[in-house]
């Protein structure tokens, strides 16, 4: 079993996730780069299949399915809530203030705090690439949606096939492996399926991006567990990045060969990074681990600030200057003033105490959602504001950086 120490960390998957990011950012902030954005989030979800399996592999064992779930959701939201929540407010705080069609904008951005933003969008038929959604500072949150919704499966699924039990550790294994390849054929199956048809839905659900979070999730068990594909040793990681960058650059040739083909090139990337976990590479240096580190409060920053200029300054070069140096402050800020310091808390609770924190956070997060959706969302902006009248705005439609 080729199993690194406990806890160990590959740096090079921080710079993959650097790629991914500074993908989605290109897309979002510069012409040019039509397929870039979609595919890097592409990228996002085979890495976090991958990652959360390692993390929970580093579990202590749970004494019961109670323990073992309280302990998983309750590191979700130490790792993913304070970030998105300081994100939610603030935009919504200036959506208030600068945005028409605010009640869509708040609504959601509230259910982006229960993993919820990528069913609403597709109920509003928001196409991805449409002036609605461009305008919209919350429609990057459909990514985490699916996410968290393949979060409240996953534990269940691990549980279901002993996956903590050592008596009988291999063979449930192995029934691990054929069901995420099951799902993981059918979830493809049903995204082949309804690219065409149904573009929406195959794009911001669940059940079609689920294959792309199993193949992080059987890469690293294929890799951890049965040291699969350790040829792969030999492959220098320079090549999956060359790849992943002319898919990245042409993929809207053939956008659904290129969701294929970039959900492979990272899975292949990470087998390599895995094997190759003692030898420093290119995606291991300093900028884009830093990058990469940062990643998830870039990705929650970007879009609220060049949205919110196309509602009031515009995207003149600029602006996108100001932007992009404003998501790279507020990011570091968060990375290093929320998310660091709440997620490396030296507490130690018991079973107990993490109940009741669990329960609280829960708690605390529907009624935000709440106060957000049916209070706040009331009294949004429909049509005009008294910020964008002063700046005397142009038409958003002439606004457009993308």
């Amino acid at each position: 079993m080729n199993t690194p120490s406990k806890g160990k960390h590959i740096e090079g998957i921080d710079g993959l996730r650097a790629i991914s990011v500074l993908a989605v950012i290109a897309f979002h902030y510069f012409s040019g780069f039509e397929s870039a954005g979609y595919l890097g989030v592409d990228v996002f979800f085979v890495i976090s299949g991958f990652v959360i399996t390692a993390s929970i592999a580093n579990y202590e064992t749970p004494i019961s399915l109670k323990s073992f779930v309280t302990e998983f959701y309750l590191r979700r939201f130490k790792r993913l809530l304070p970030a998105l929540f300081a994100v939610v407010i603030f935009t919504s705080i200036l959506v208030m203030l600068v945005t028409t069609n605010g009640k869509d904008n708040m609504r959601t951005g509230a259910l982006a705090l229960i993993g919820g933003a990528n069913i609403f969008l597709y109920i509003k038929e928001a196409d991805y690439f449409a002036l609605s959604s461009e305008l919209n500072p919350f429609t990057h949150m459909w990514s985490l949606a699916v996410e968290d919704q393949f979060y409240l499966l996953f534990p269940f699924l691990l549980w279901g096939c002993a996956f903590f039990s050592i008596e009988k550790q291999q063979a449930n294994i192995n029934k691990l492996i054929i069901v995420l390849s099951a799902v993981c054929i059918t979830s493809l199956a049903l995204f082949i399926a309804l690219f065409n048809f149904d573009y929406s839905f195959s794009f911001y659900m669940m059940p079609t991006r689920l294959w792309q979070i199993s193949a992080g999730v059987l890469t690293y068990l294929l890799v951890s567990r049965f040291n699969a594909f350790s040829f792969l040793r030999k492959i220098p990681i320079i090549i999956p990045i060359i790849v992943l960058l002319c898919i990245l650059s042409v993929g809207y040739l053939k956008p659904l060969f290129a969701h294929i083909g970039v959900t492979i090139v990272s899975a292949v990337a990470l087998a390599i990074l895995w094997h190759n976990q003692e030898n420093k590479n290119i995606l291991g240096l300093s900028a884009p681990v830093y990058i990469g580190k940062i990643s998830y409060s870039l990705y929650l920053w970007h879009w609220p600030f060049i949205v919110l200029a196309k509602h009031t300054v515009g995207t003149s070069p600029l602006m996108v200057a100001v932007c992009l140096c404003l998501t790279f402050v507020f990011a570091i800020t968060s990375y290093h003033f929320i998310e660091q310091p709440i997620r490396h808390a030296k507490a130690k609770p018991t079973l107990v105490e993490k109940e009741k924190l669990f329960q609280r956070a829960f708690a605390g997060v529907i009624v935000s959602v709440l106060v957000l959706y049916i209070g706040v969302s009331r009294y949004a902006p429909q049509k005009t504001n008294f910020l964008t009248n002063a700046l005397n705005v142009p038409e958003l439609e002439k606004t457009s950086c993308t």
